[in-house]
Protein backbone atom coordinates (compact mmCIF):
# COMPACT_ATOMS: atom_id res chain seq x y z
CA UNK A 1 0.00 0.00 0.00
CA UNK A 2 1.19 3.48 -0.70
CA UNK A 3 2.00 6.39 1.71
CA UNK A 4 0.09 9.53 1.66
CA UNK A 5 1.24 12.22 -1.37
CA UNK A 6 -1.37 15.10 -0.64
CA UNK A 7 -0.98 16.48 -4.37
CA UNK A 8 -1.49 12.61 -5.83
CA UNK A 9 -4.12 12.08 -3.54
CA UNK A 10 -5.95 15.06 -4.46
CA UNK A 11 -5.69 14.65 -8.17
CA UNK A 12 -7.06 11.69 -8.23
CA UNK A 13 -9.70 13.14 -6.36
CA UNK A 14 -10.40 15.89 -8.83
CA UNK A 15 -10.19 12.86 -11.46
CA UNK A 16 -12.72 10.68 -9.70
CA UNK A 17 -15.02 13.29 -8.39
CA UNK A 18 -17.39 13.29 -11.60
CA UNK A 19 -17.08 9.16 -11.98
CA UNK A 20 -19.57 6.57 -10.76
CA UNK A 21 -19.69 5.56 -6.96
CA UNK A 22 -18.40 2.43 -7.93
CA UNK A 23 -16.16 3.73 -10.80
CA UNK A 24 -14.24 5.91 -8.16
CA UNK A 25 -13.90 3.29 -5.59
CA UNK A 26 -11.63 1.12 -7.73
CA UNK A 27 -9.77 4.07 -8.35
CA UNK A 28 -8.95 4.81 -4.99
CA UNK A 29 -7.92 1.22 -4.15
CA UNK A 30 -5.83 1.45 -7.40
CA UNK A 31 -3.93 4.22 -5.95
CA UNK A 32 -3.56 2.75 -2.50
CA UNK A 33 -2.72 -0.70 -4.26
CA UNK A 34 -0.59 0.17 -7.12
CA UNK A 35 0.64 -3.52 -6.99
CA UNK A 36 -2.71 -5.30 -7.78
CA UNK A 37 -4.23 -5.60 -11.39
CA UNK A 38 -7.44 -3.72 -11.97
CA UNK A 39 -9.10 -7.18 -12.80
CA UNK A 40 -8.35 -8.43 -8.97
CA UNK A 41 -9.74 -5.15 -7.56
CA UNK A 42 -12.54 -5.55 -9.76
CA UNK A 43 -13.14 -9.41 -8.72
CA UNK A 44 -13.16 -7.86 -4.81
CA UNK A 45 -16.58 -8.85 -3.00
CA UNK A 46 -18.34 -5.46 -1.99
CA UNK A 47 -17.53 -5.94 1.87
CA UNK A 48 -14.17 -6.43 0.81
CA UNK A 49 -13.60 -3.89 -1.40
CA UNK A 50 -15.06 -1.35 1.83
CA UNK A 51 -13.07 -2.94 4.18
CA UNK A 52 -9.37 -1.71 2.04
CA UNK A 53 -10.45 1.51 1.29
CA UNK A 54 -11.29 2.09 5.48
CA UNK A 55 -7.75 0.71 5.63
CA UNK A 56 -6.64 3.04 2.84
CA UNK A 57 -8.49 5.93 4.26
CA UNK A 58 -6.93 5.19 8.09
CA UNK A 59 -3.48 5.41 6.19
CA UNK A 60 -3.65 8.52 4.39
CA UNK A 61 -6.12 10.32 7.13
CA UNK A 62 -5.76 8.61 10.35
CA UNK A 63 -8.41 6.94 12.40
CA UNK A 64 -10.67 10.52 12.97
CA UNK A 65 -13.70 10.59 11.14
CA UNK A 66 -15.22 14.22 11.24
CA UNK A 67 -18.49 14.30 9.19
CA UNK A 68 -21.53 17.22 8.69
CA UNK A 69 -25.15 16.78 7.11
CA UNK A 70 -28.00 18.29 7.34
CA UNK A 71 -31.49 16.38 8.81
CA UNK A 72 -33.98 15.62 5.29
CA UNK A 73 -36.47 16.11 7.64
CA UNK A 74 -36.34 19.18 9.90
CA UNK A 75 -33.00 20.78 8.32
CA UNK A 76 -31.14 20.57 11.12
CA UNK A 77 -27.25 20.91 10.57
CA UNK A 78 -25.70 17.44 12.65
CA UNK A 79 -22.03 17.24 13.05
CA UNK A 80 -20.36 13.85 14.77
CA UNK A 81 -17.43 11.84 14.34
CA UNK A 82 -16.06 8.46 14.71
CA UNK A 83 -12.65 6.95 15.45
CA UNK A 84 -11.90 4.02 12.93
CA UNK A 85 -9.98 2.37 15.12
CA UNK A 86 -12.49 1.16 17.68
CA UNK A 87 -14.84 -0.24 14.25
CA UNK A 88 -14.69 -3.78 13.07
CA UNK A 89 -14.28 -4.26 9.31
CA UNK A 90 -13.84 -8.00 8.96
CA UNK A 91 -14.45 -8.86 5.06
CA UNK A 92 -17.00 -11.45 4.85
CA UNK A 93 -16.59 -14.34 3.06
CA UNK A 94 -15.92 -14.06 -0.13
CA UNK A 95 -17.44 -17.86 -1.12
CA UNK A 96 -20.17 -19.41 -3.32
CA UNK A 97 -22.83 -20.09 -1.09
CA UNK A 98 -25.80 -22.86 -1.85
CA UNK A 99 -29.31 -21.81 -0.01
CA UNK A 100 -32.06 -24.46 0.40
CA UNK A 101 -35.55 -22.71 -1.14
CA UNK A 102 -39.11 -24.73 -1.24
CA UNK A 103 -38.54 -24.63 -5.06
CA UNK A 104 -35.11 -26.32 -5.01
CA UNK A 105 -31.44 -25.27 -4.03
CA UNK A 106 -29.64 -21.77 -5.78
CA UNK A 107 -26.23 -20.87 -5.53
CA UNK A 108 -25.08 -17.23 -4.47
CA UNK A 109 -22.08 -15.19 -3.86
CA UNK A 110 -21.52 -11.78 -2.88
CA UNK A 111 -21.57 -8.99 -5.90
CA UNK A 112 -18.37 -7.39 -6.97
CA UNK A 113 -17.17 -4.42 -7.28
CA UNK A 114 -17.42 -5.58 -11.36
CA UNK A 115 -20.97 -6.59 -10.97
CA UNK A 116 -21.68 -2.55 -9.86
CA UNK A 117 -19.93 -1.29 -12.82
CA UNK A 118 -21.94 -3.12 -15.62
CA UNK A 119 -25.66 -2.83 -13.78
CA UNK A 120 -27.89 -0.77 -16.09
CA UNK A 121 -29.07 2.61 -14.88
CA UNK A 122 -32.46 2.17 -14.10
CA UNK A 123 -32.94 0.73 -10.18
CA UNK A 124 -35.72 -2.08 -11.27
CA UNK A 125 -33.26 -2.78 -14.27
CA UNK A 126 -30.50 -3.12 -11.85
CA UNK A 127 -32.12 -5.42 -9.17
CA UNK A 128 -33.08 -8.01 -11.62
CA UNK A 129 -29.27 -8.03 -13.18
CA UNK A 130 -27.55 -8.55 -9.16
CA UNK A 131 -30.37 -11.59 -8.72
Amino acid sequence: MVGADASAVLDLWEEAMSAPLPKRALAMLAYGYPDARPSDLGALPLGMRDALLVQLRRRLFGNGLSFVTTCPVCGVLVESSLDLSTMSFDAPNAGVAELQLPGGRIRVRAPTAADLLNLPSDAESARRALV
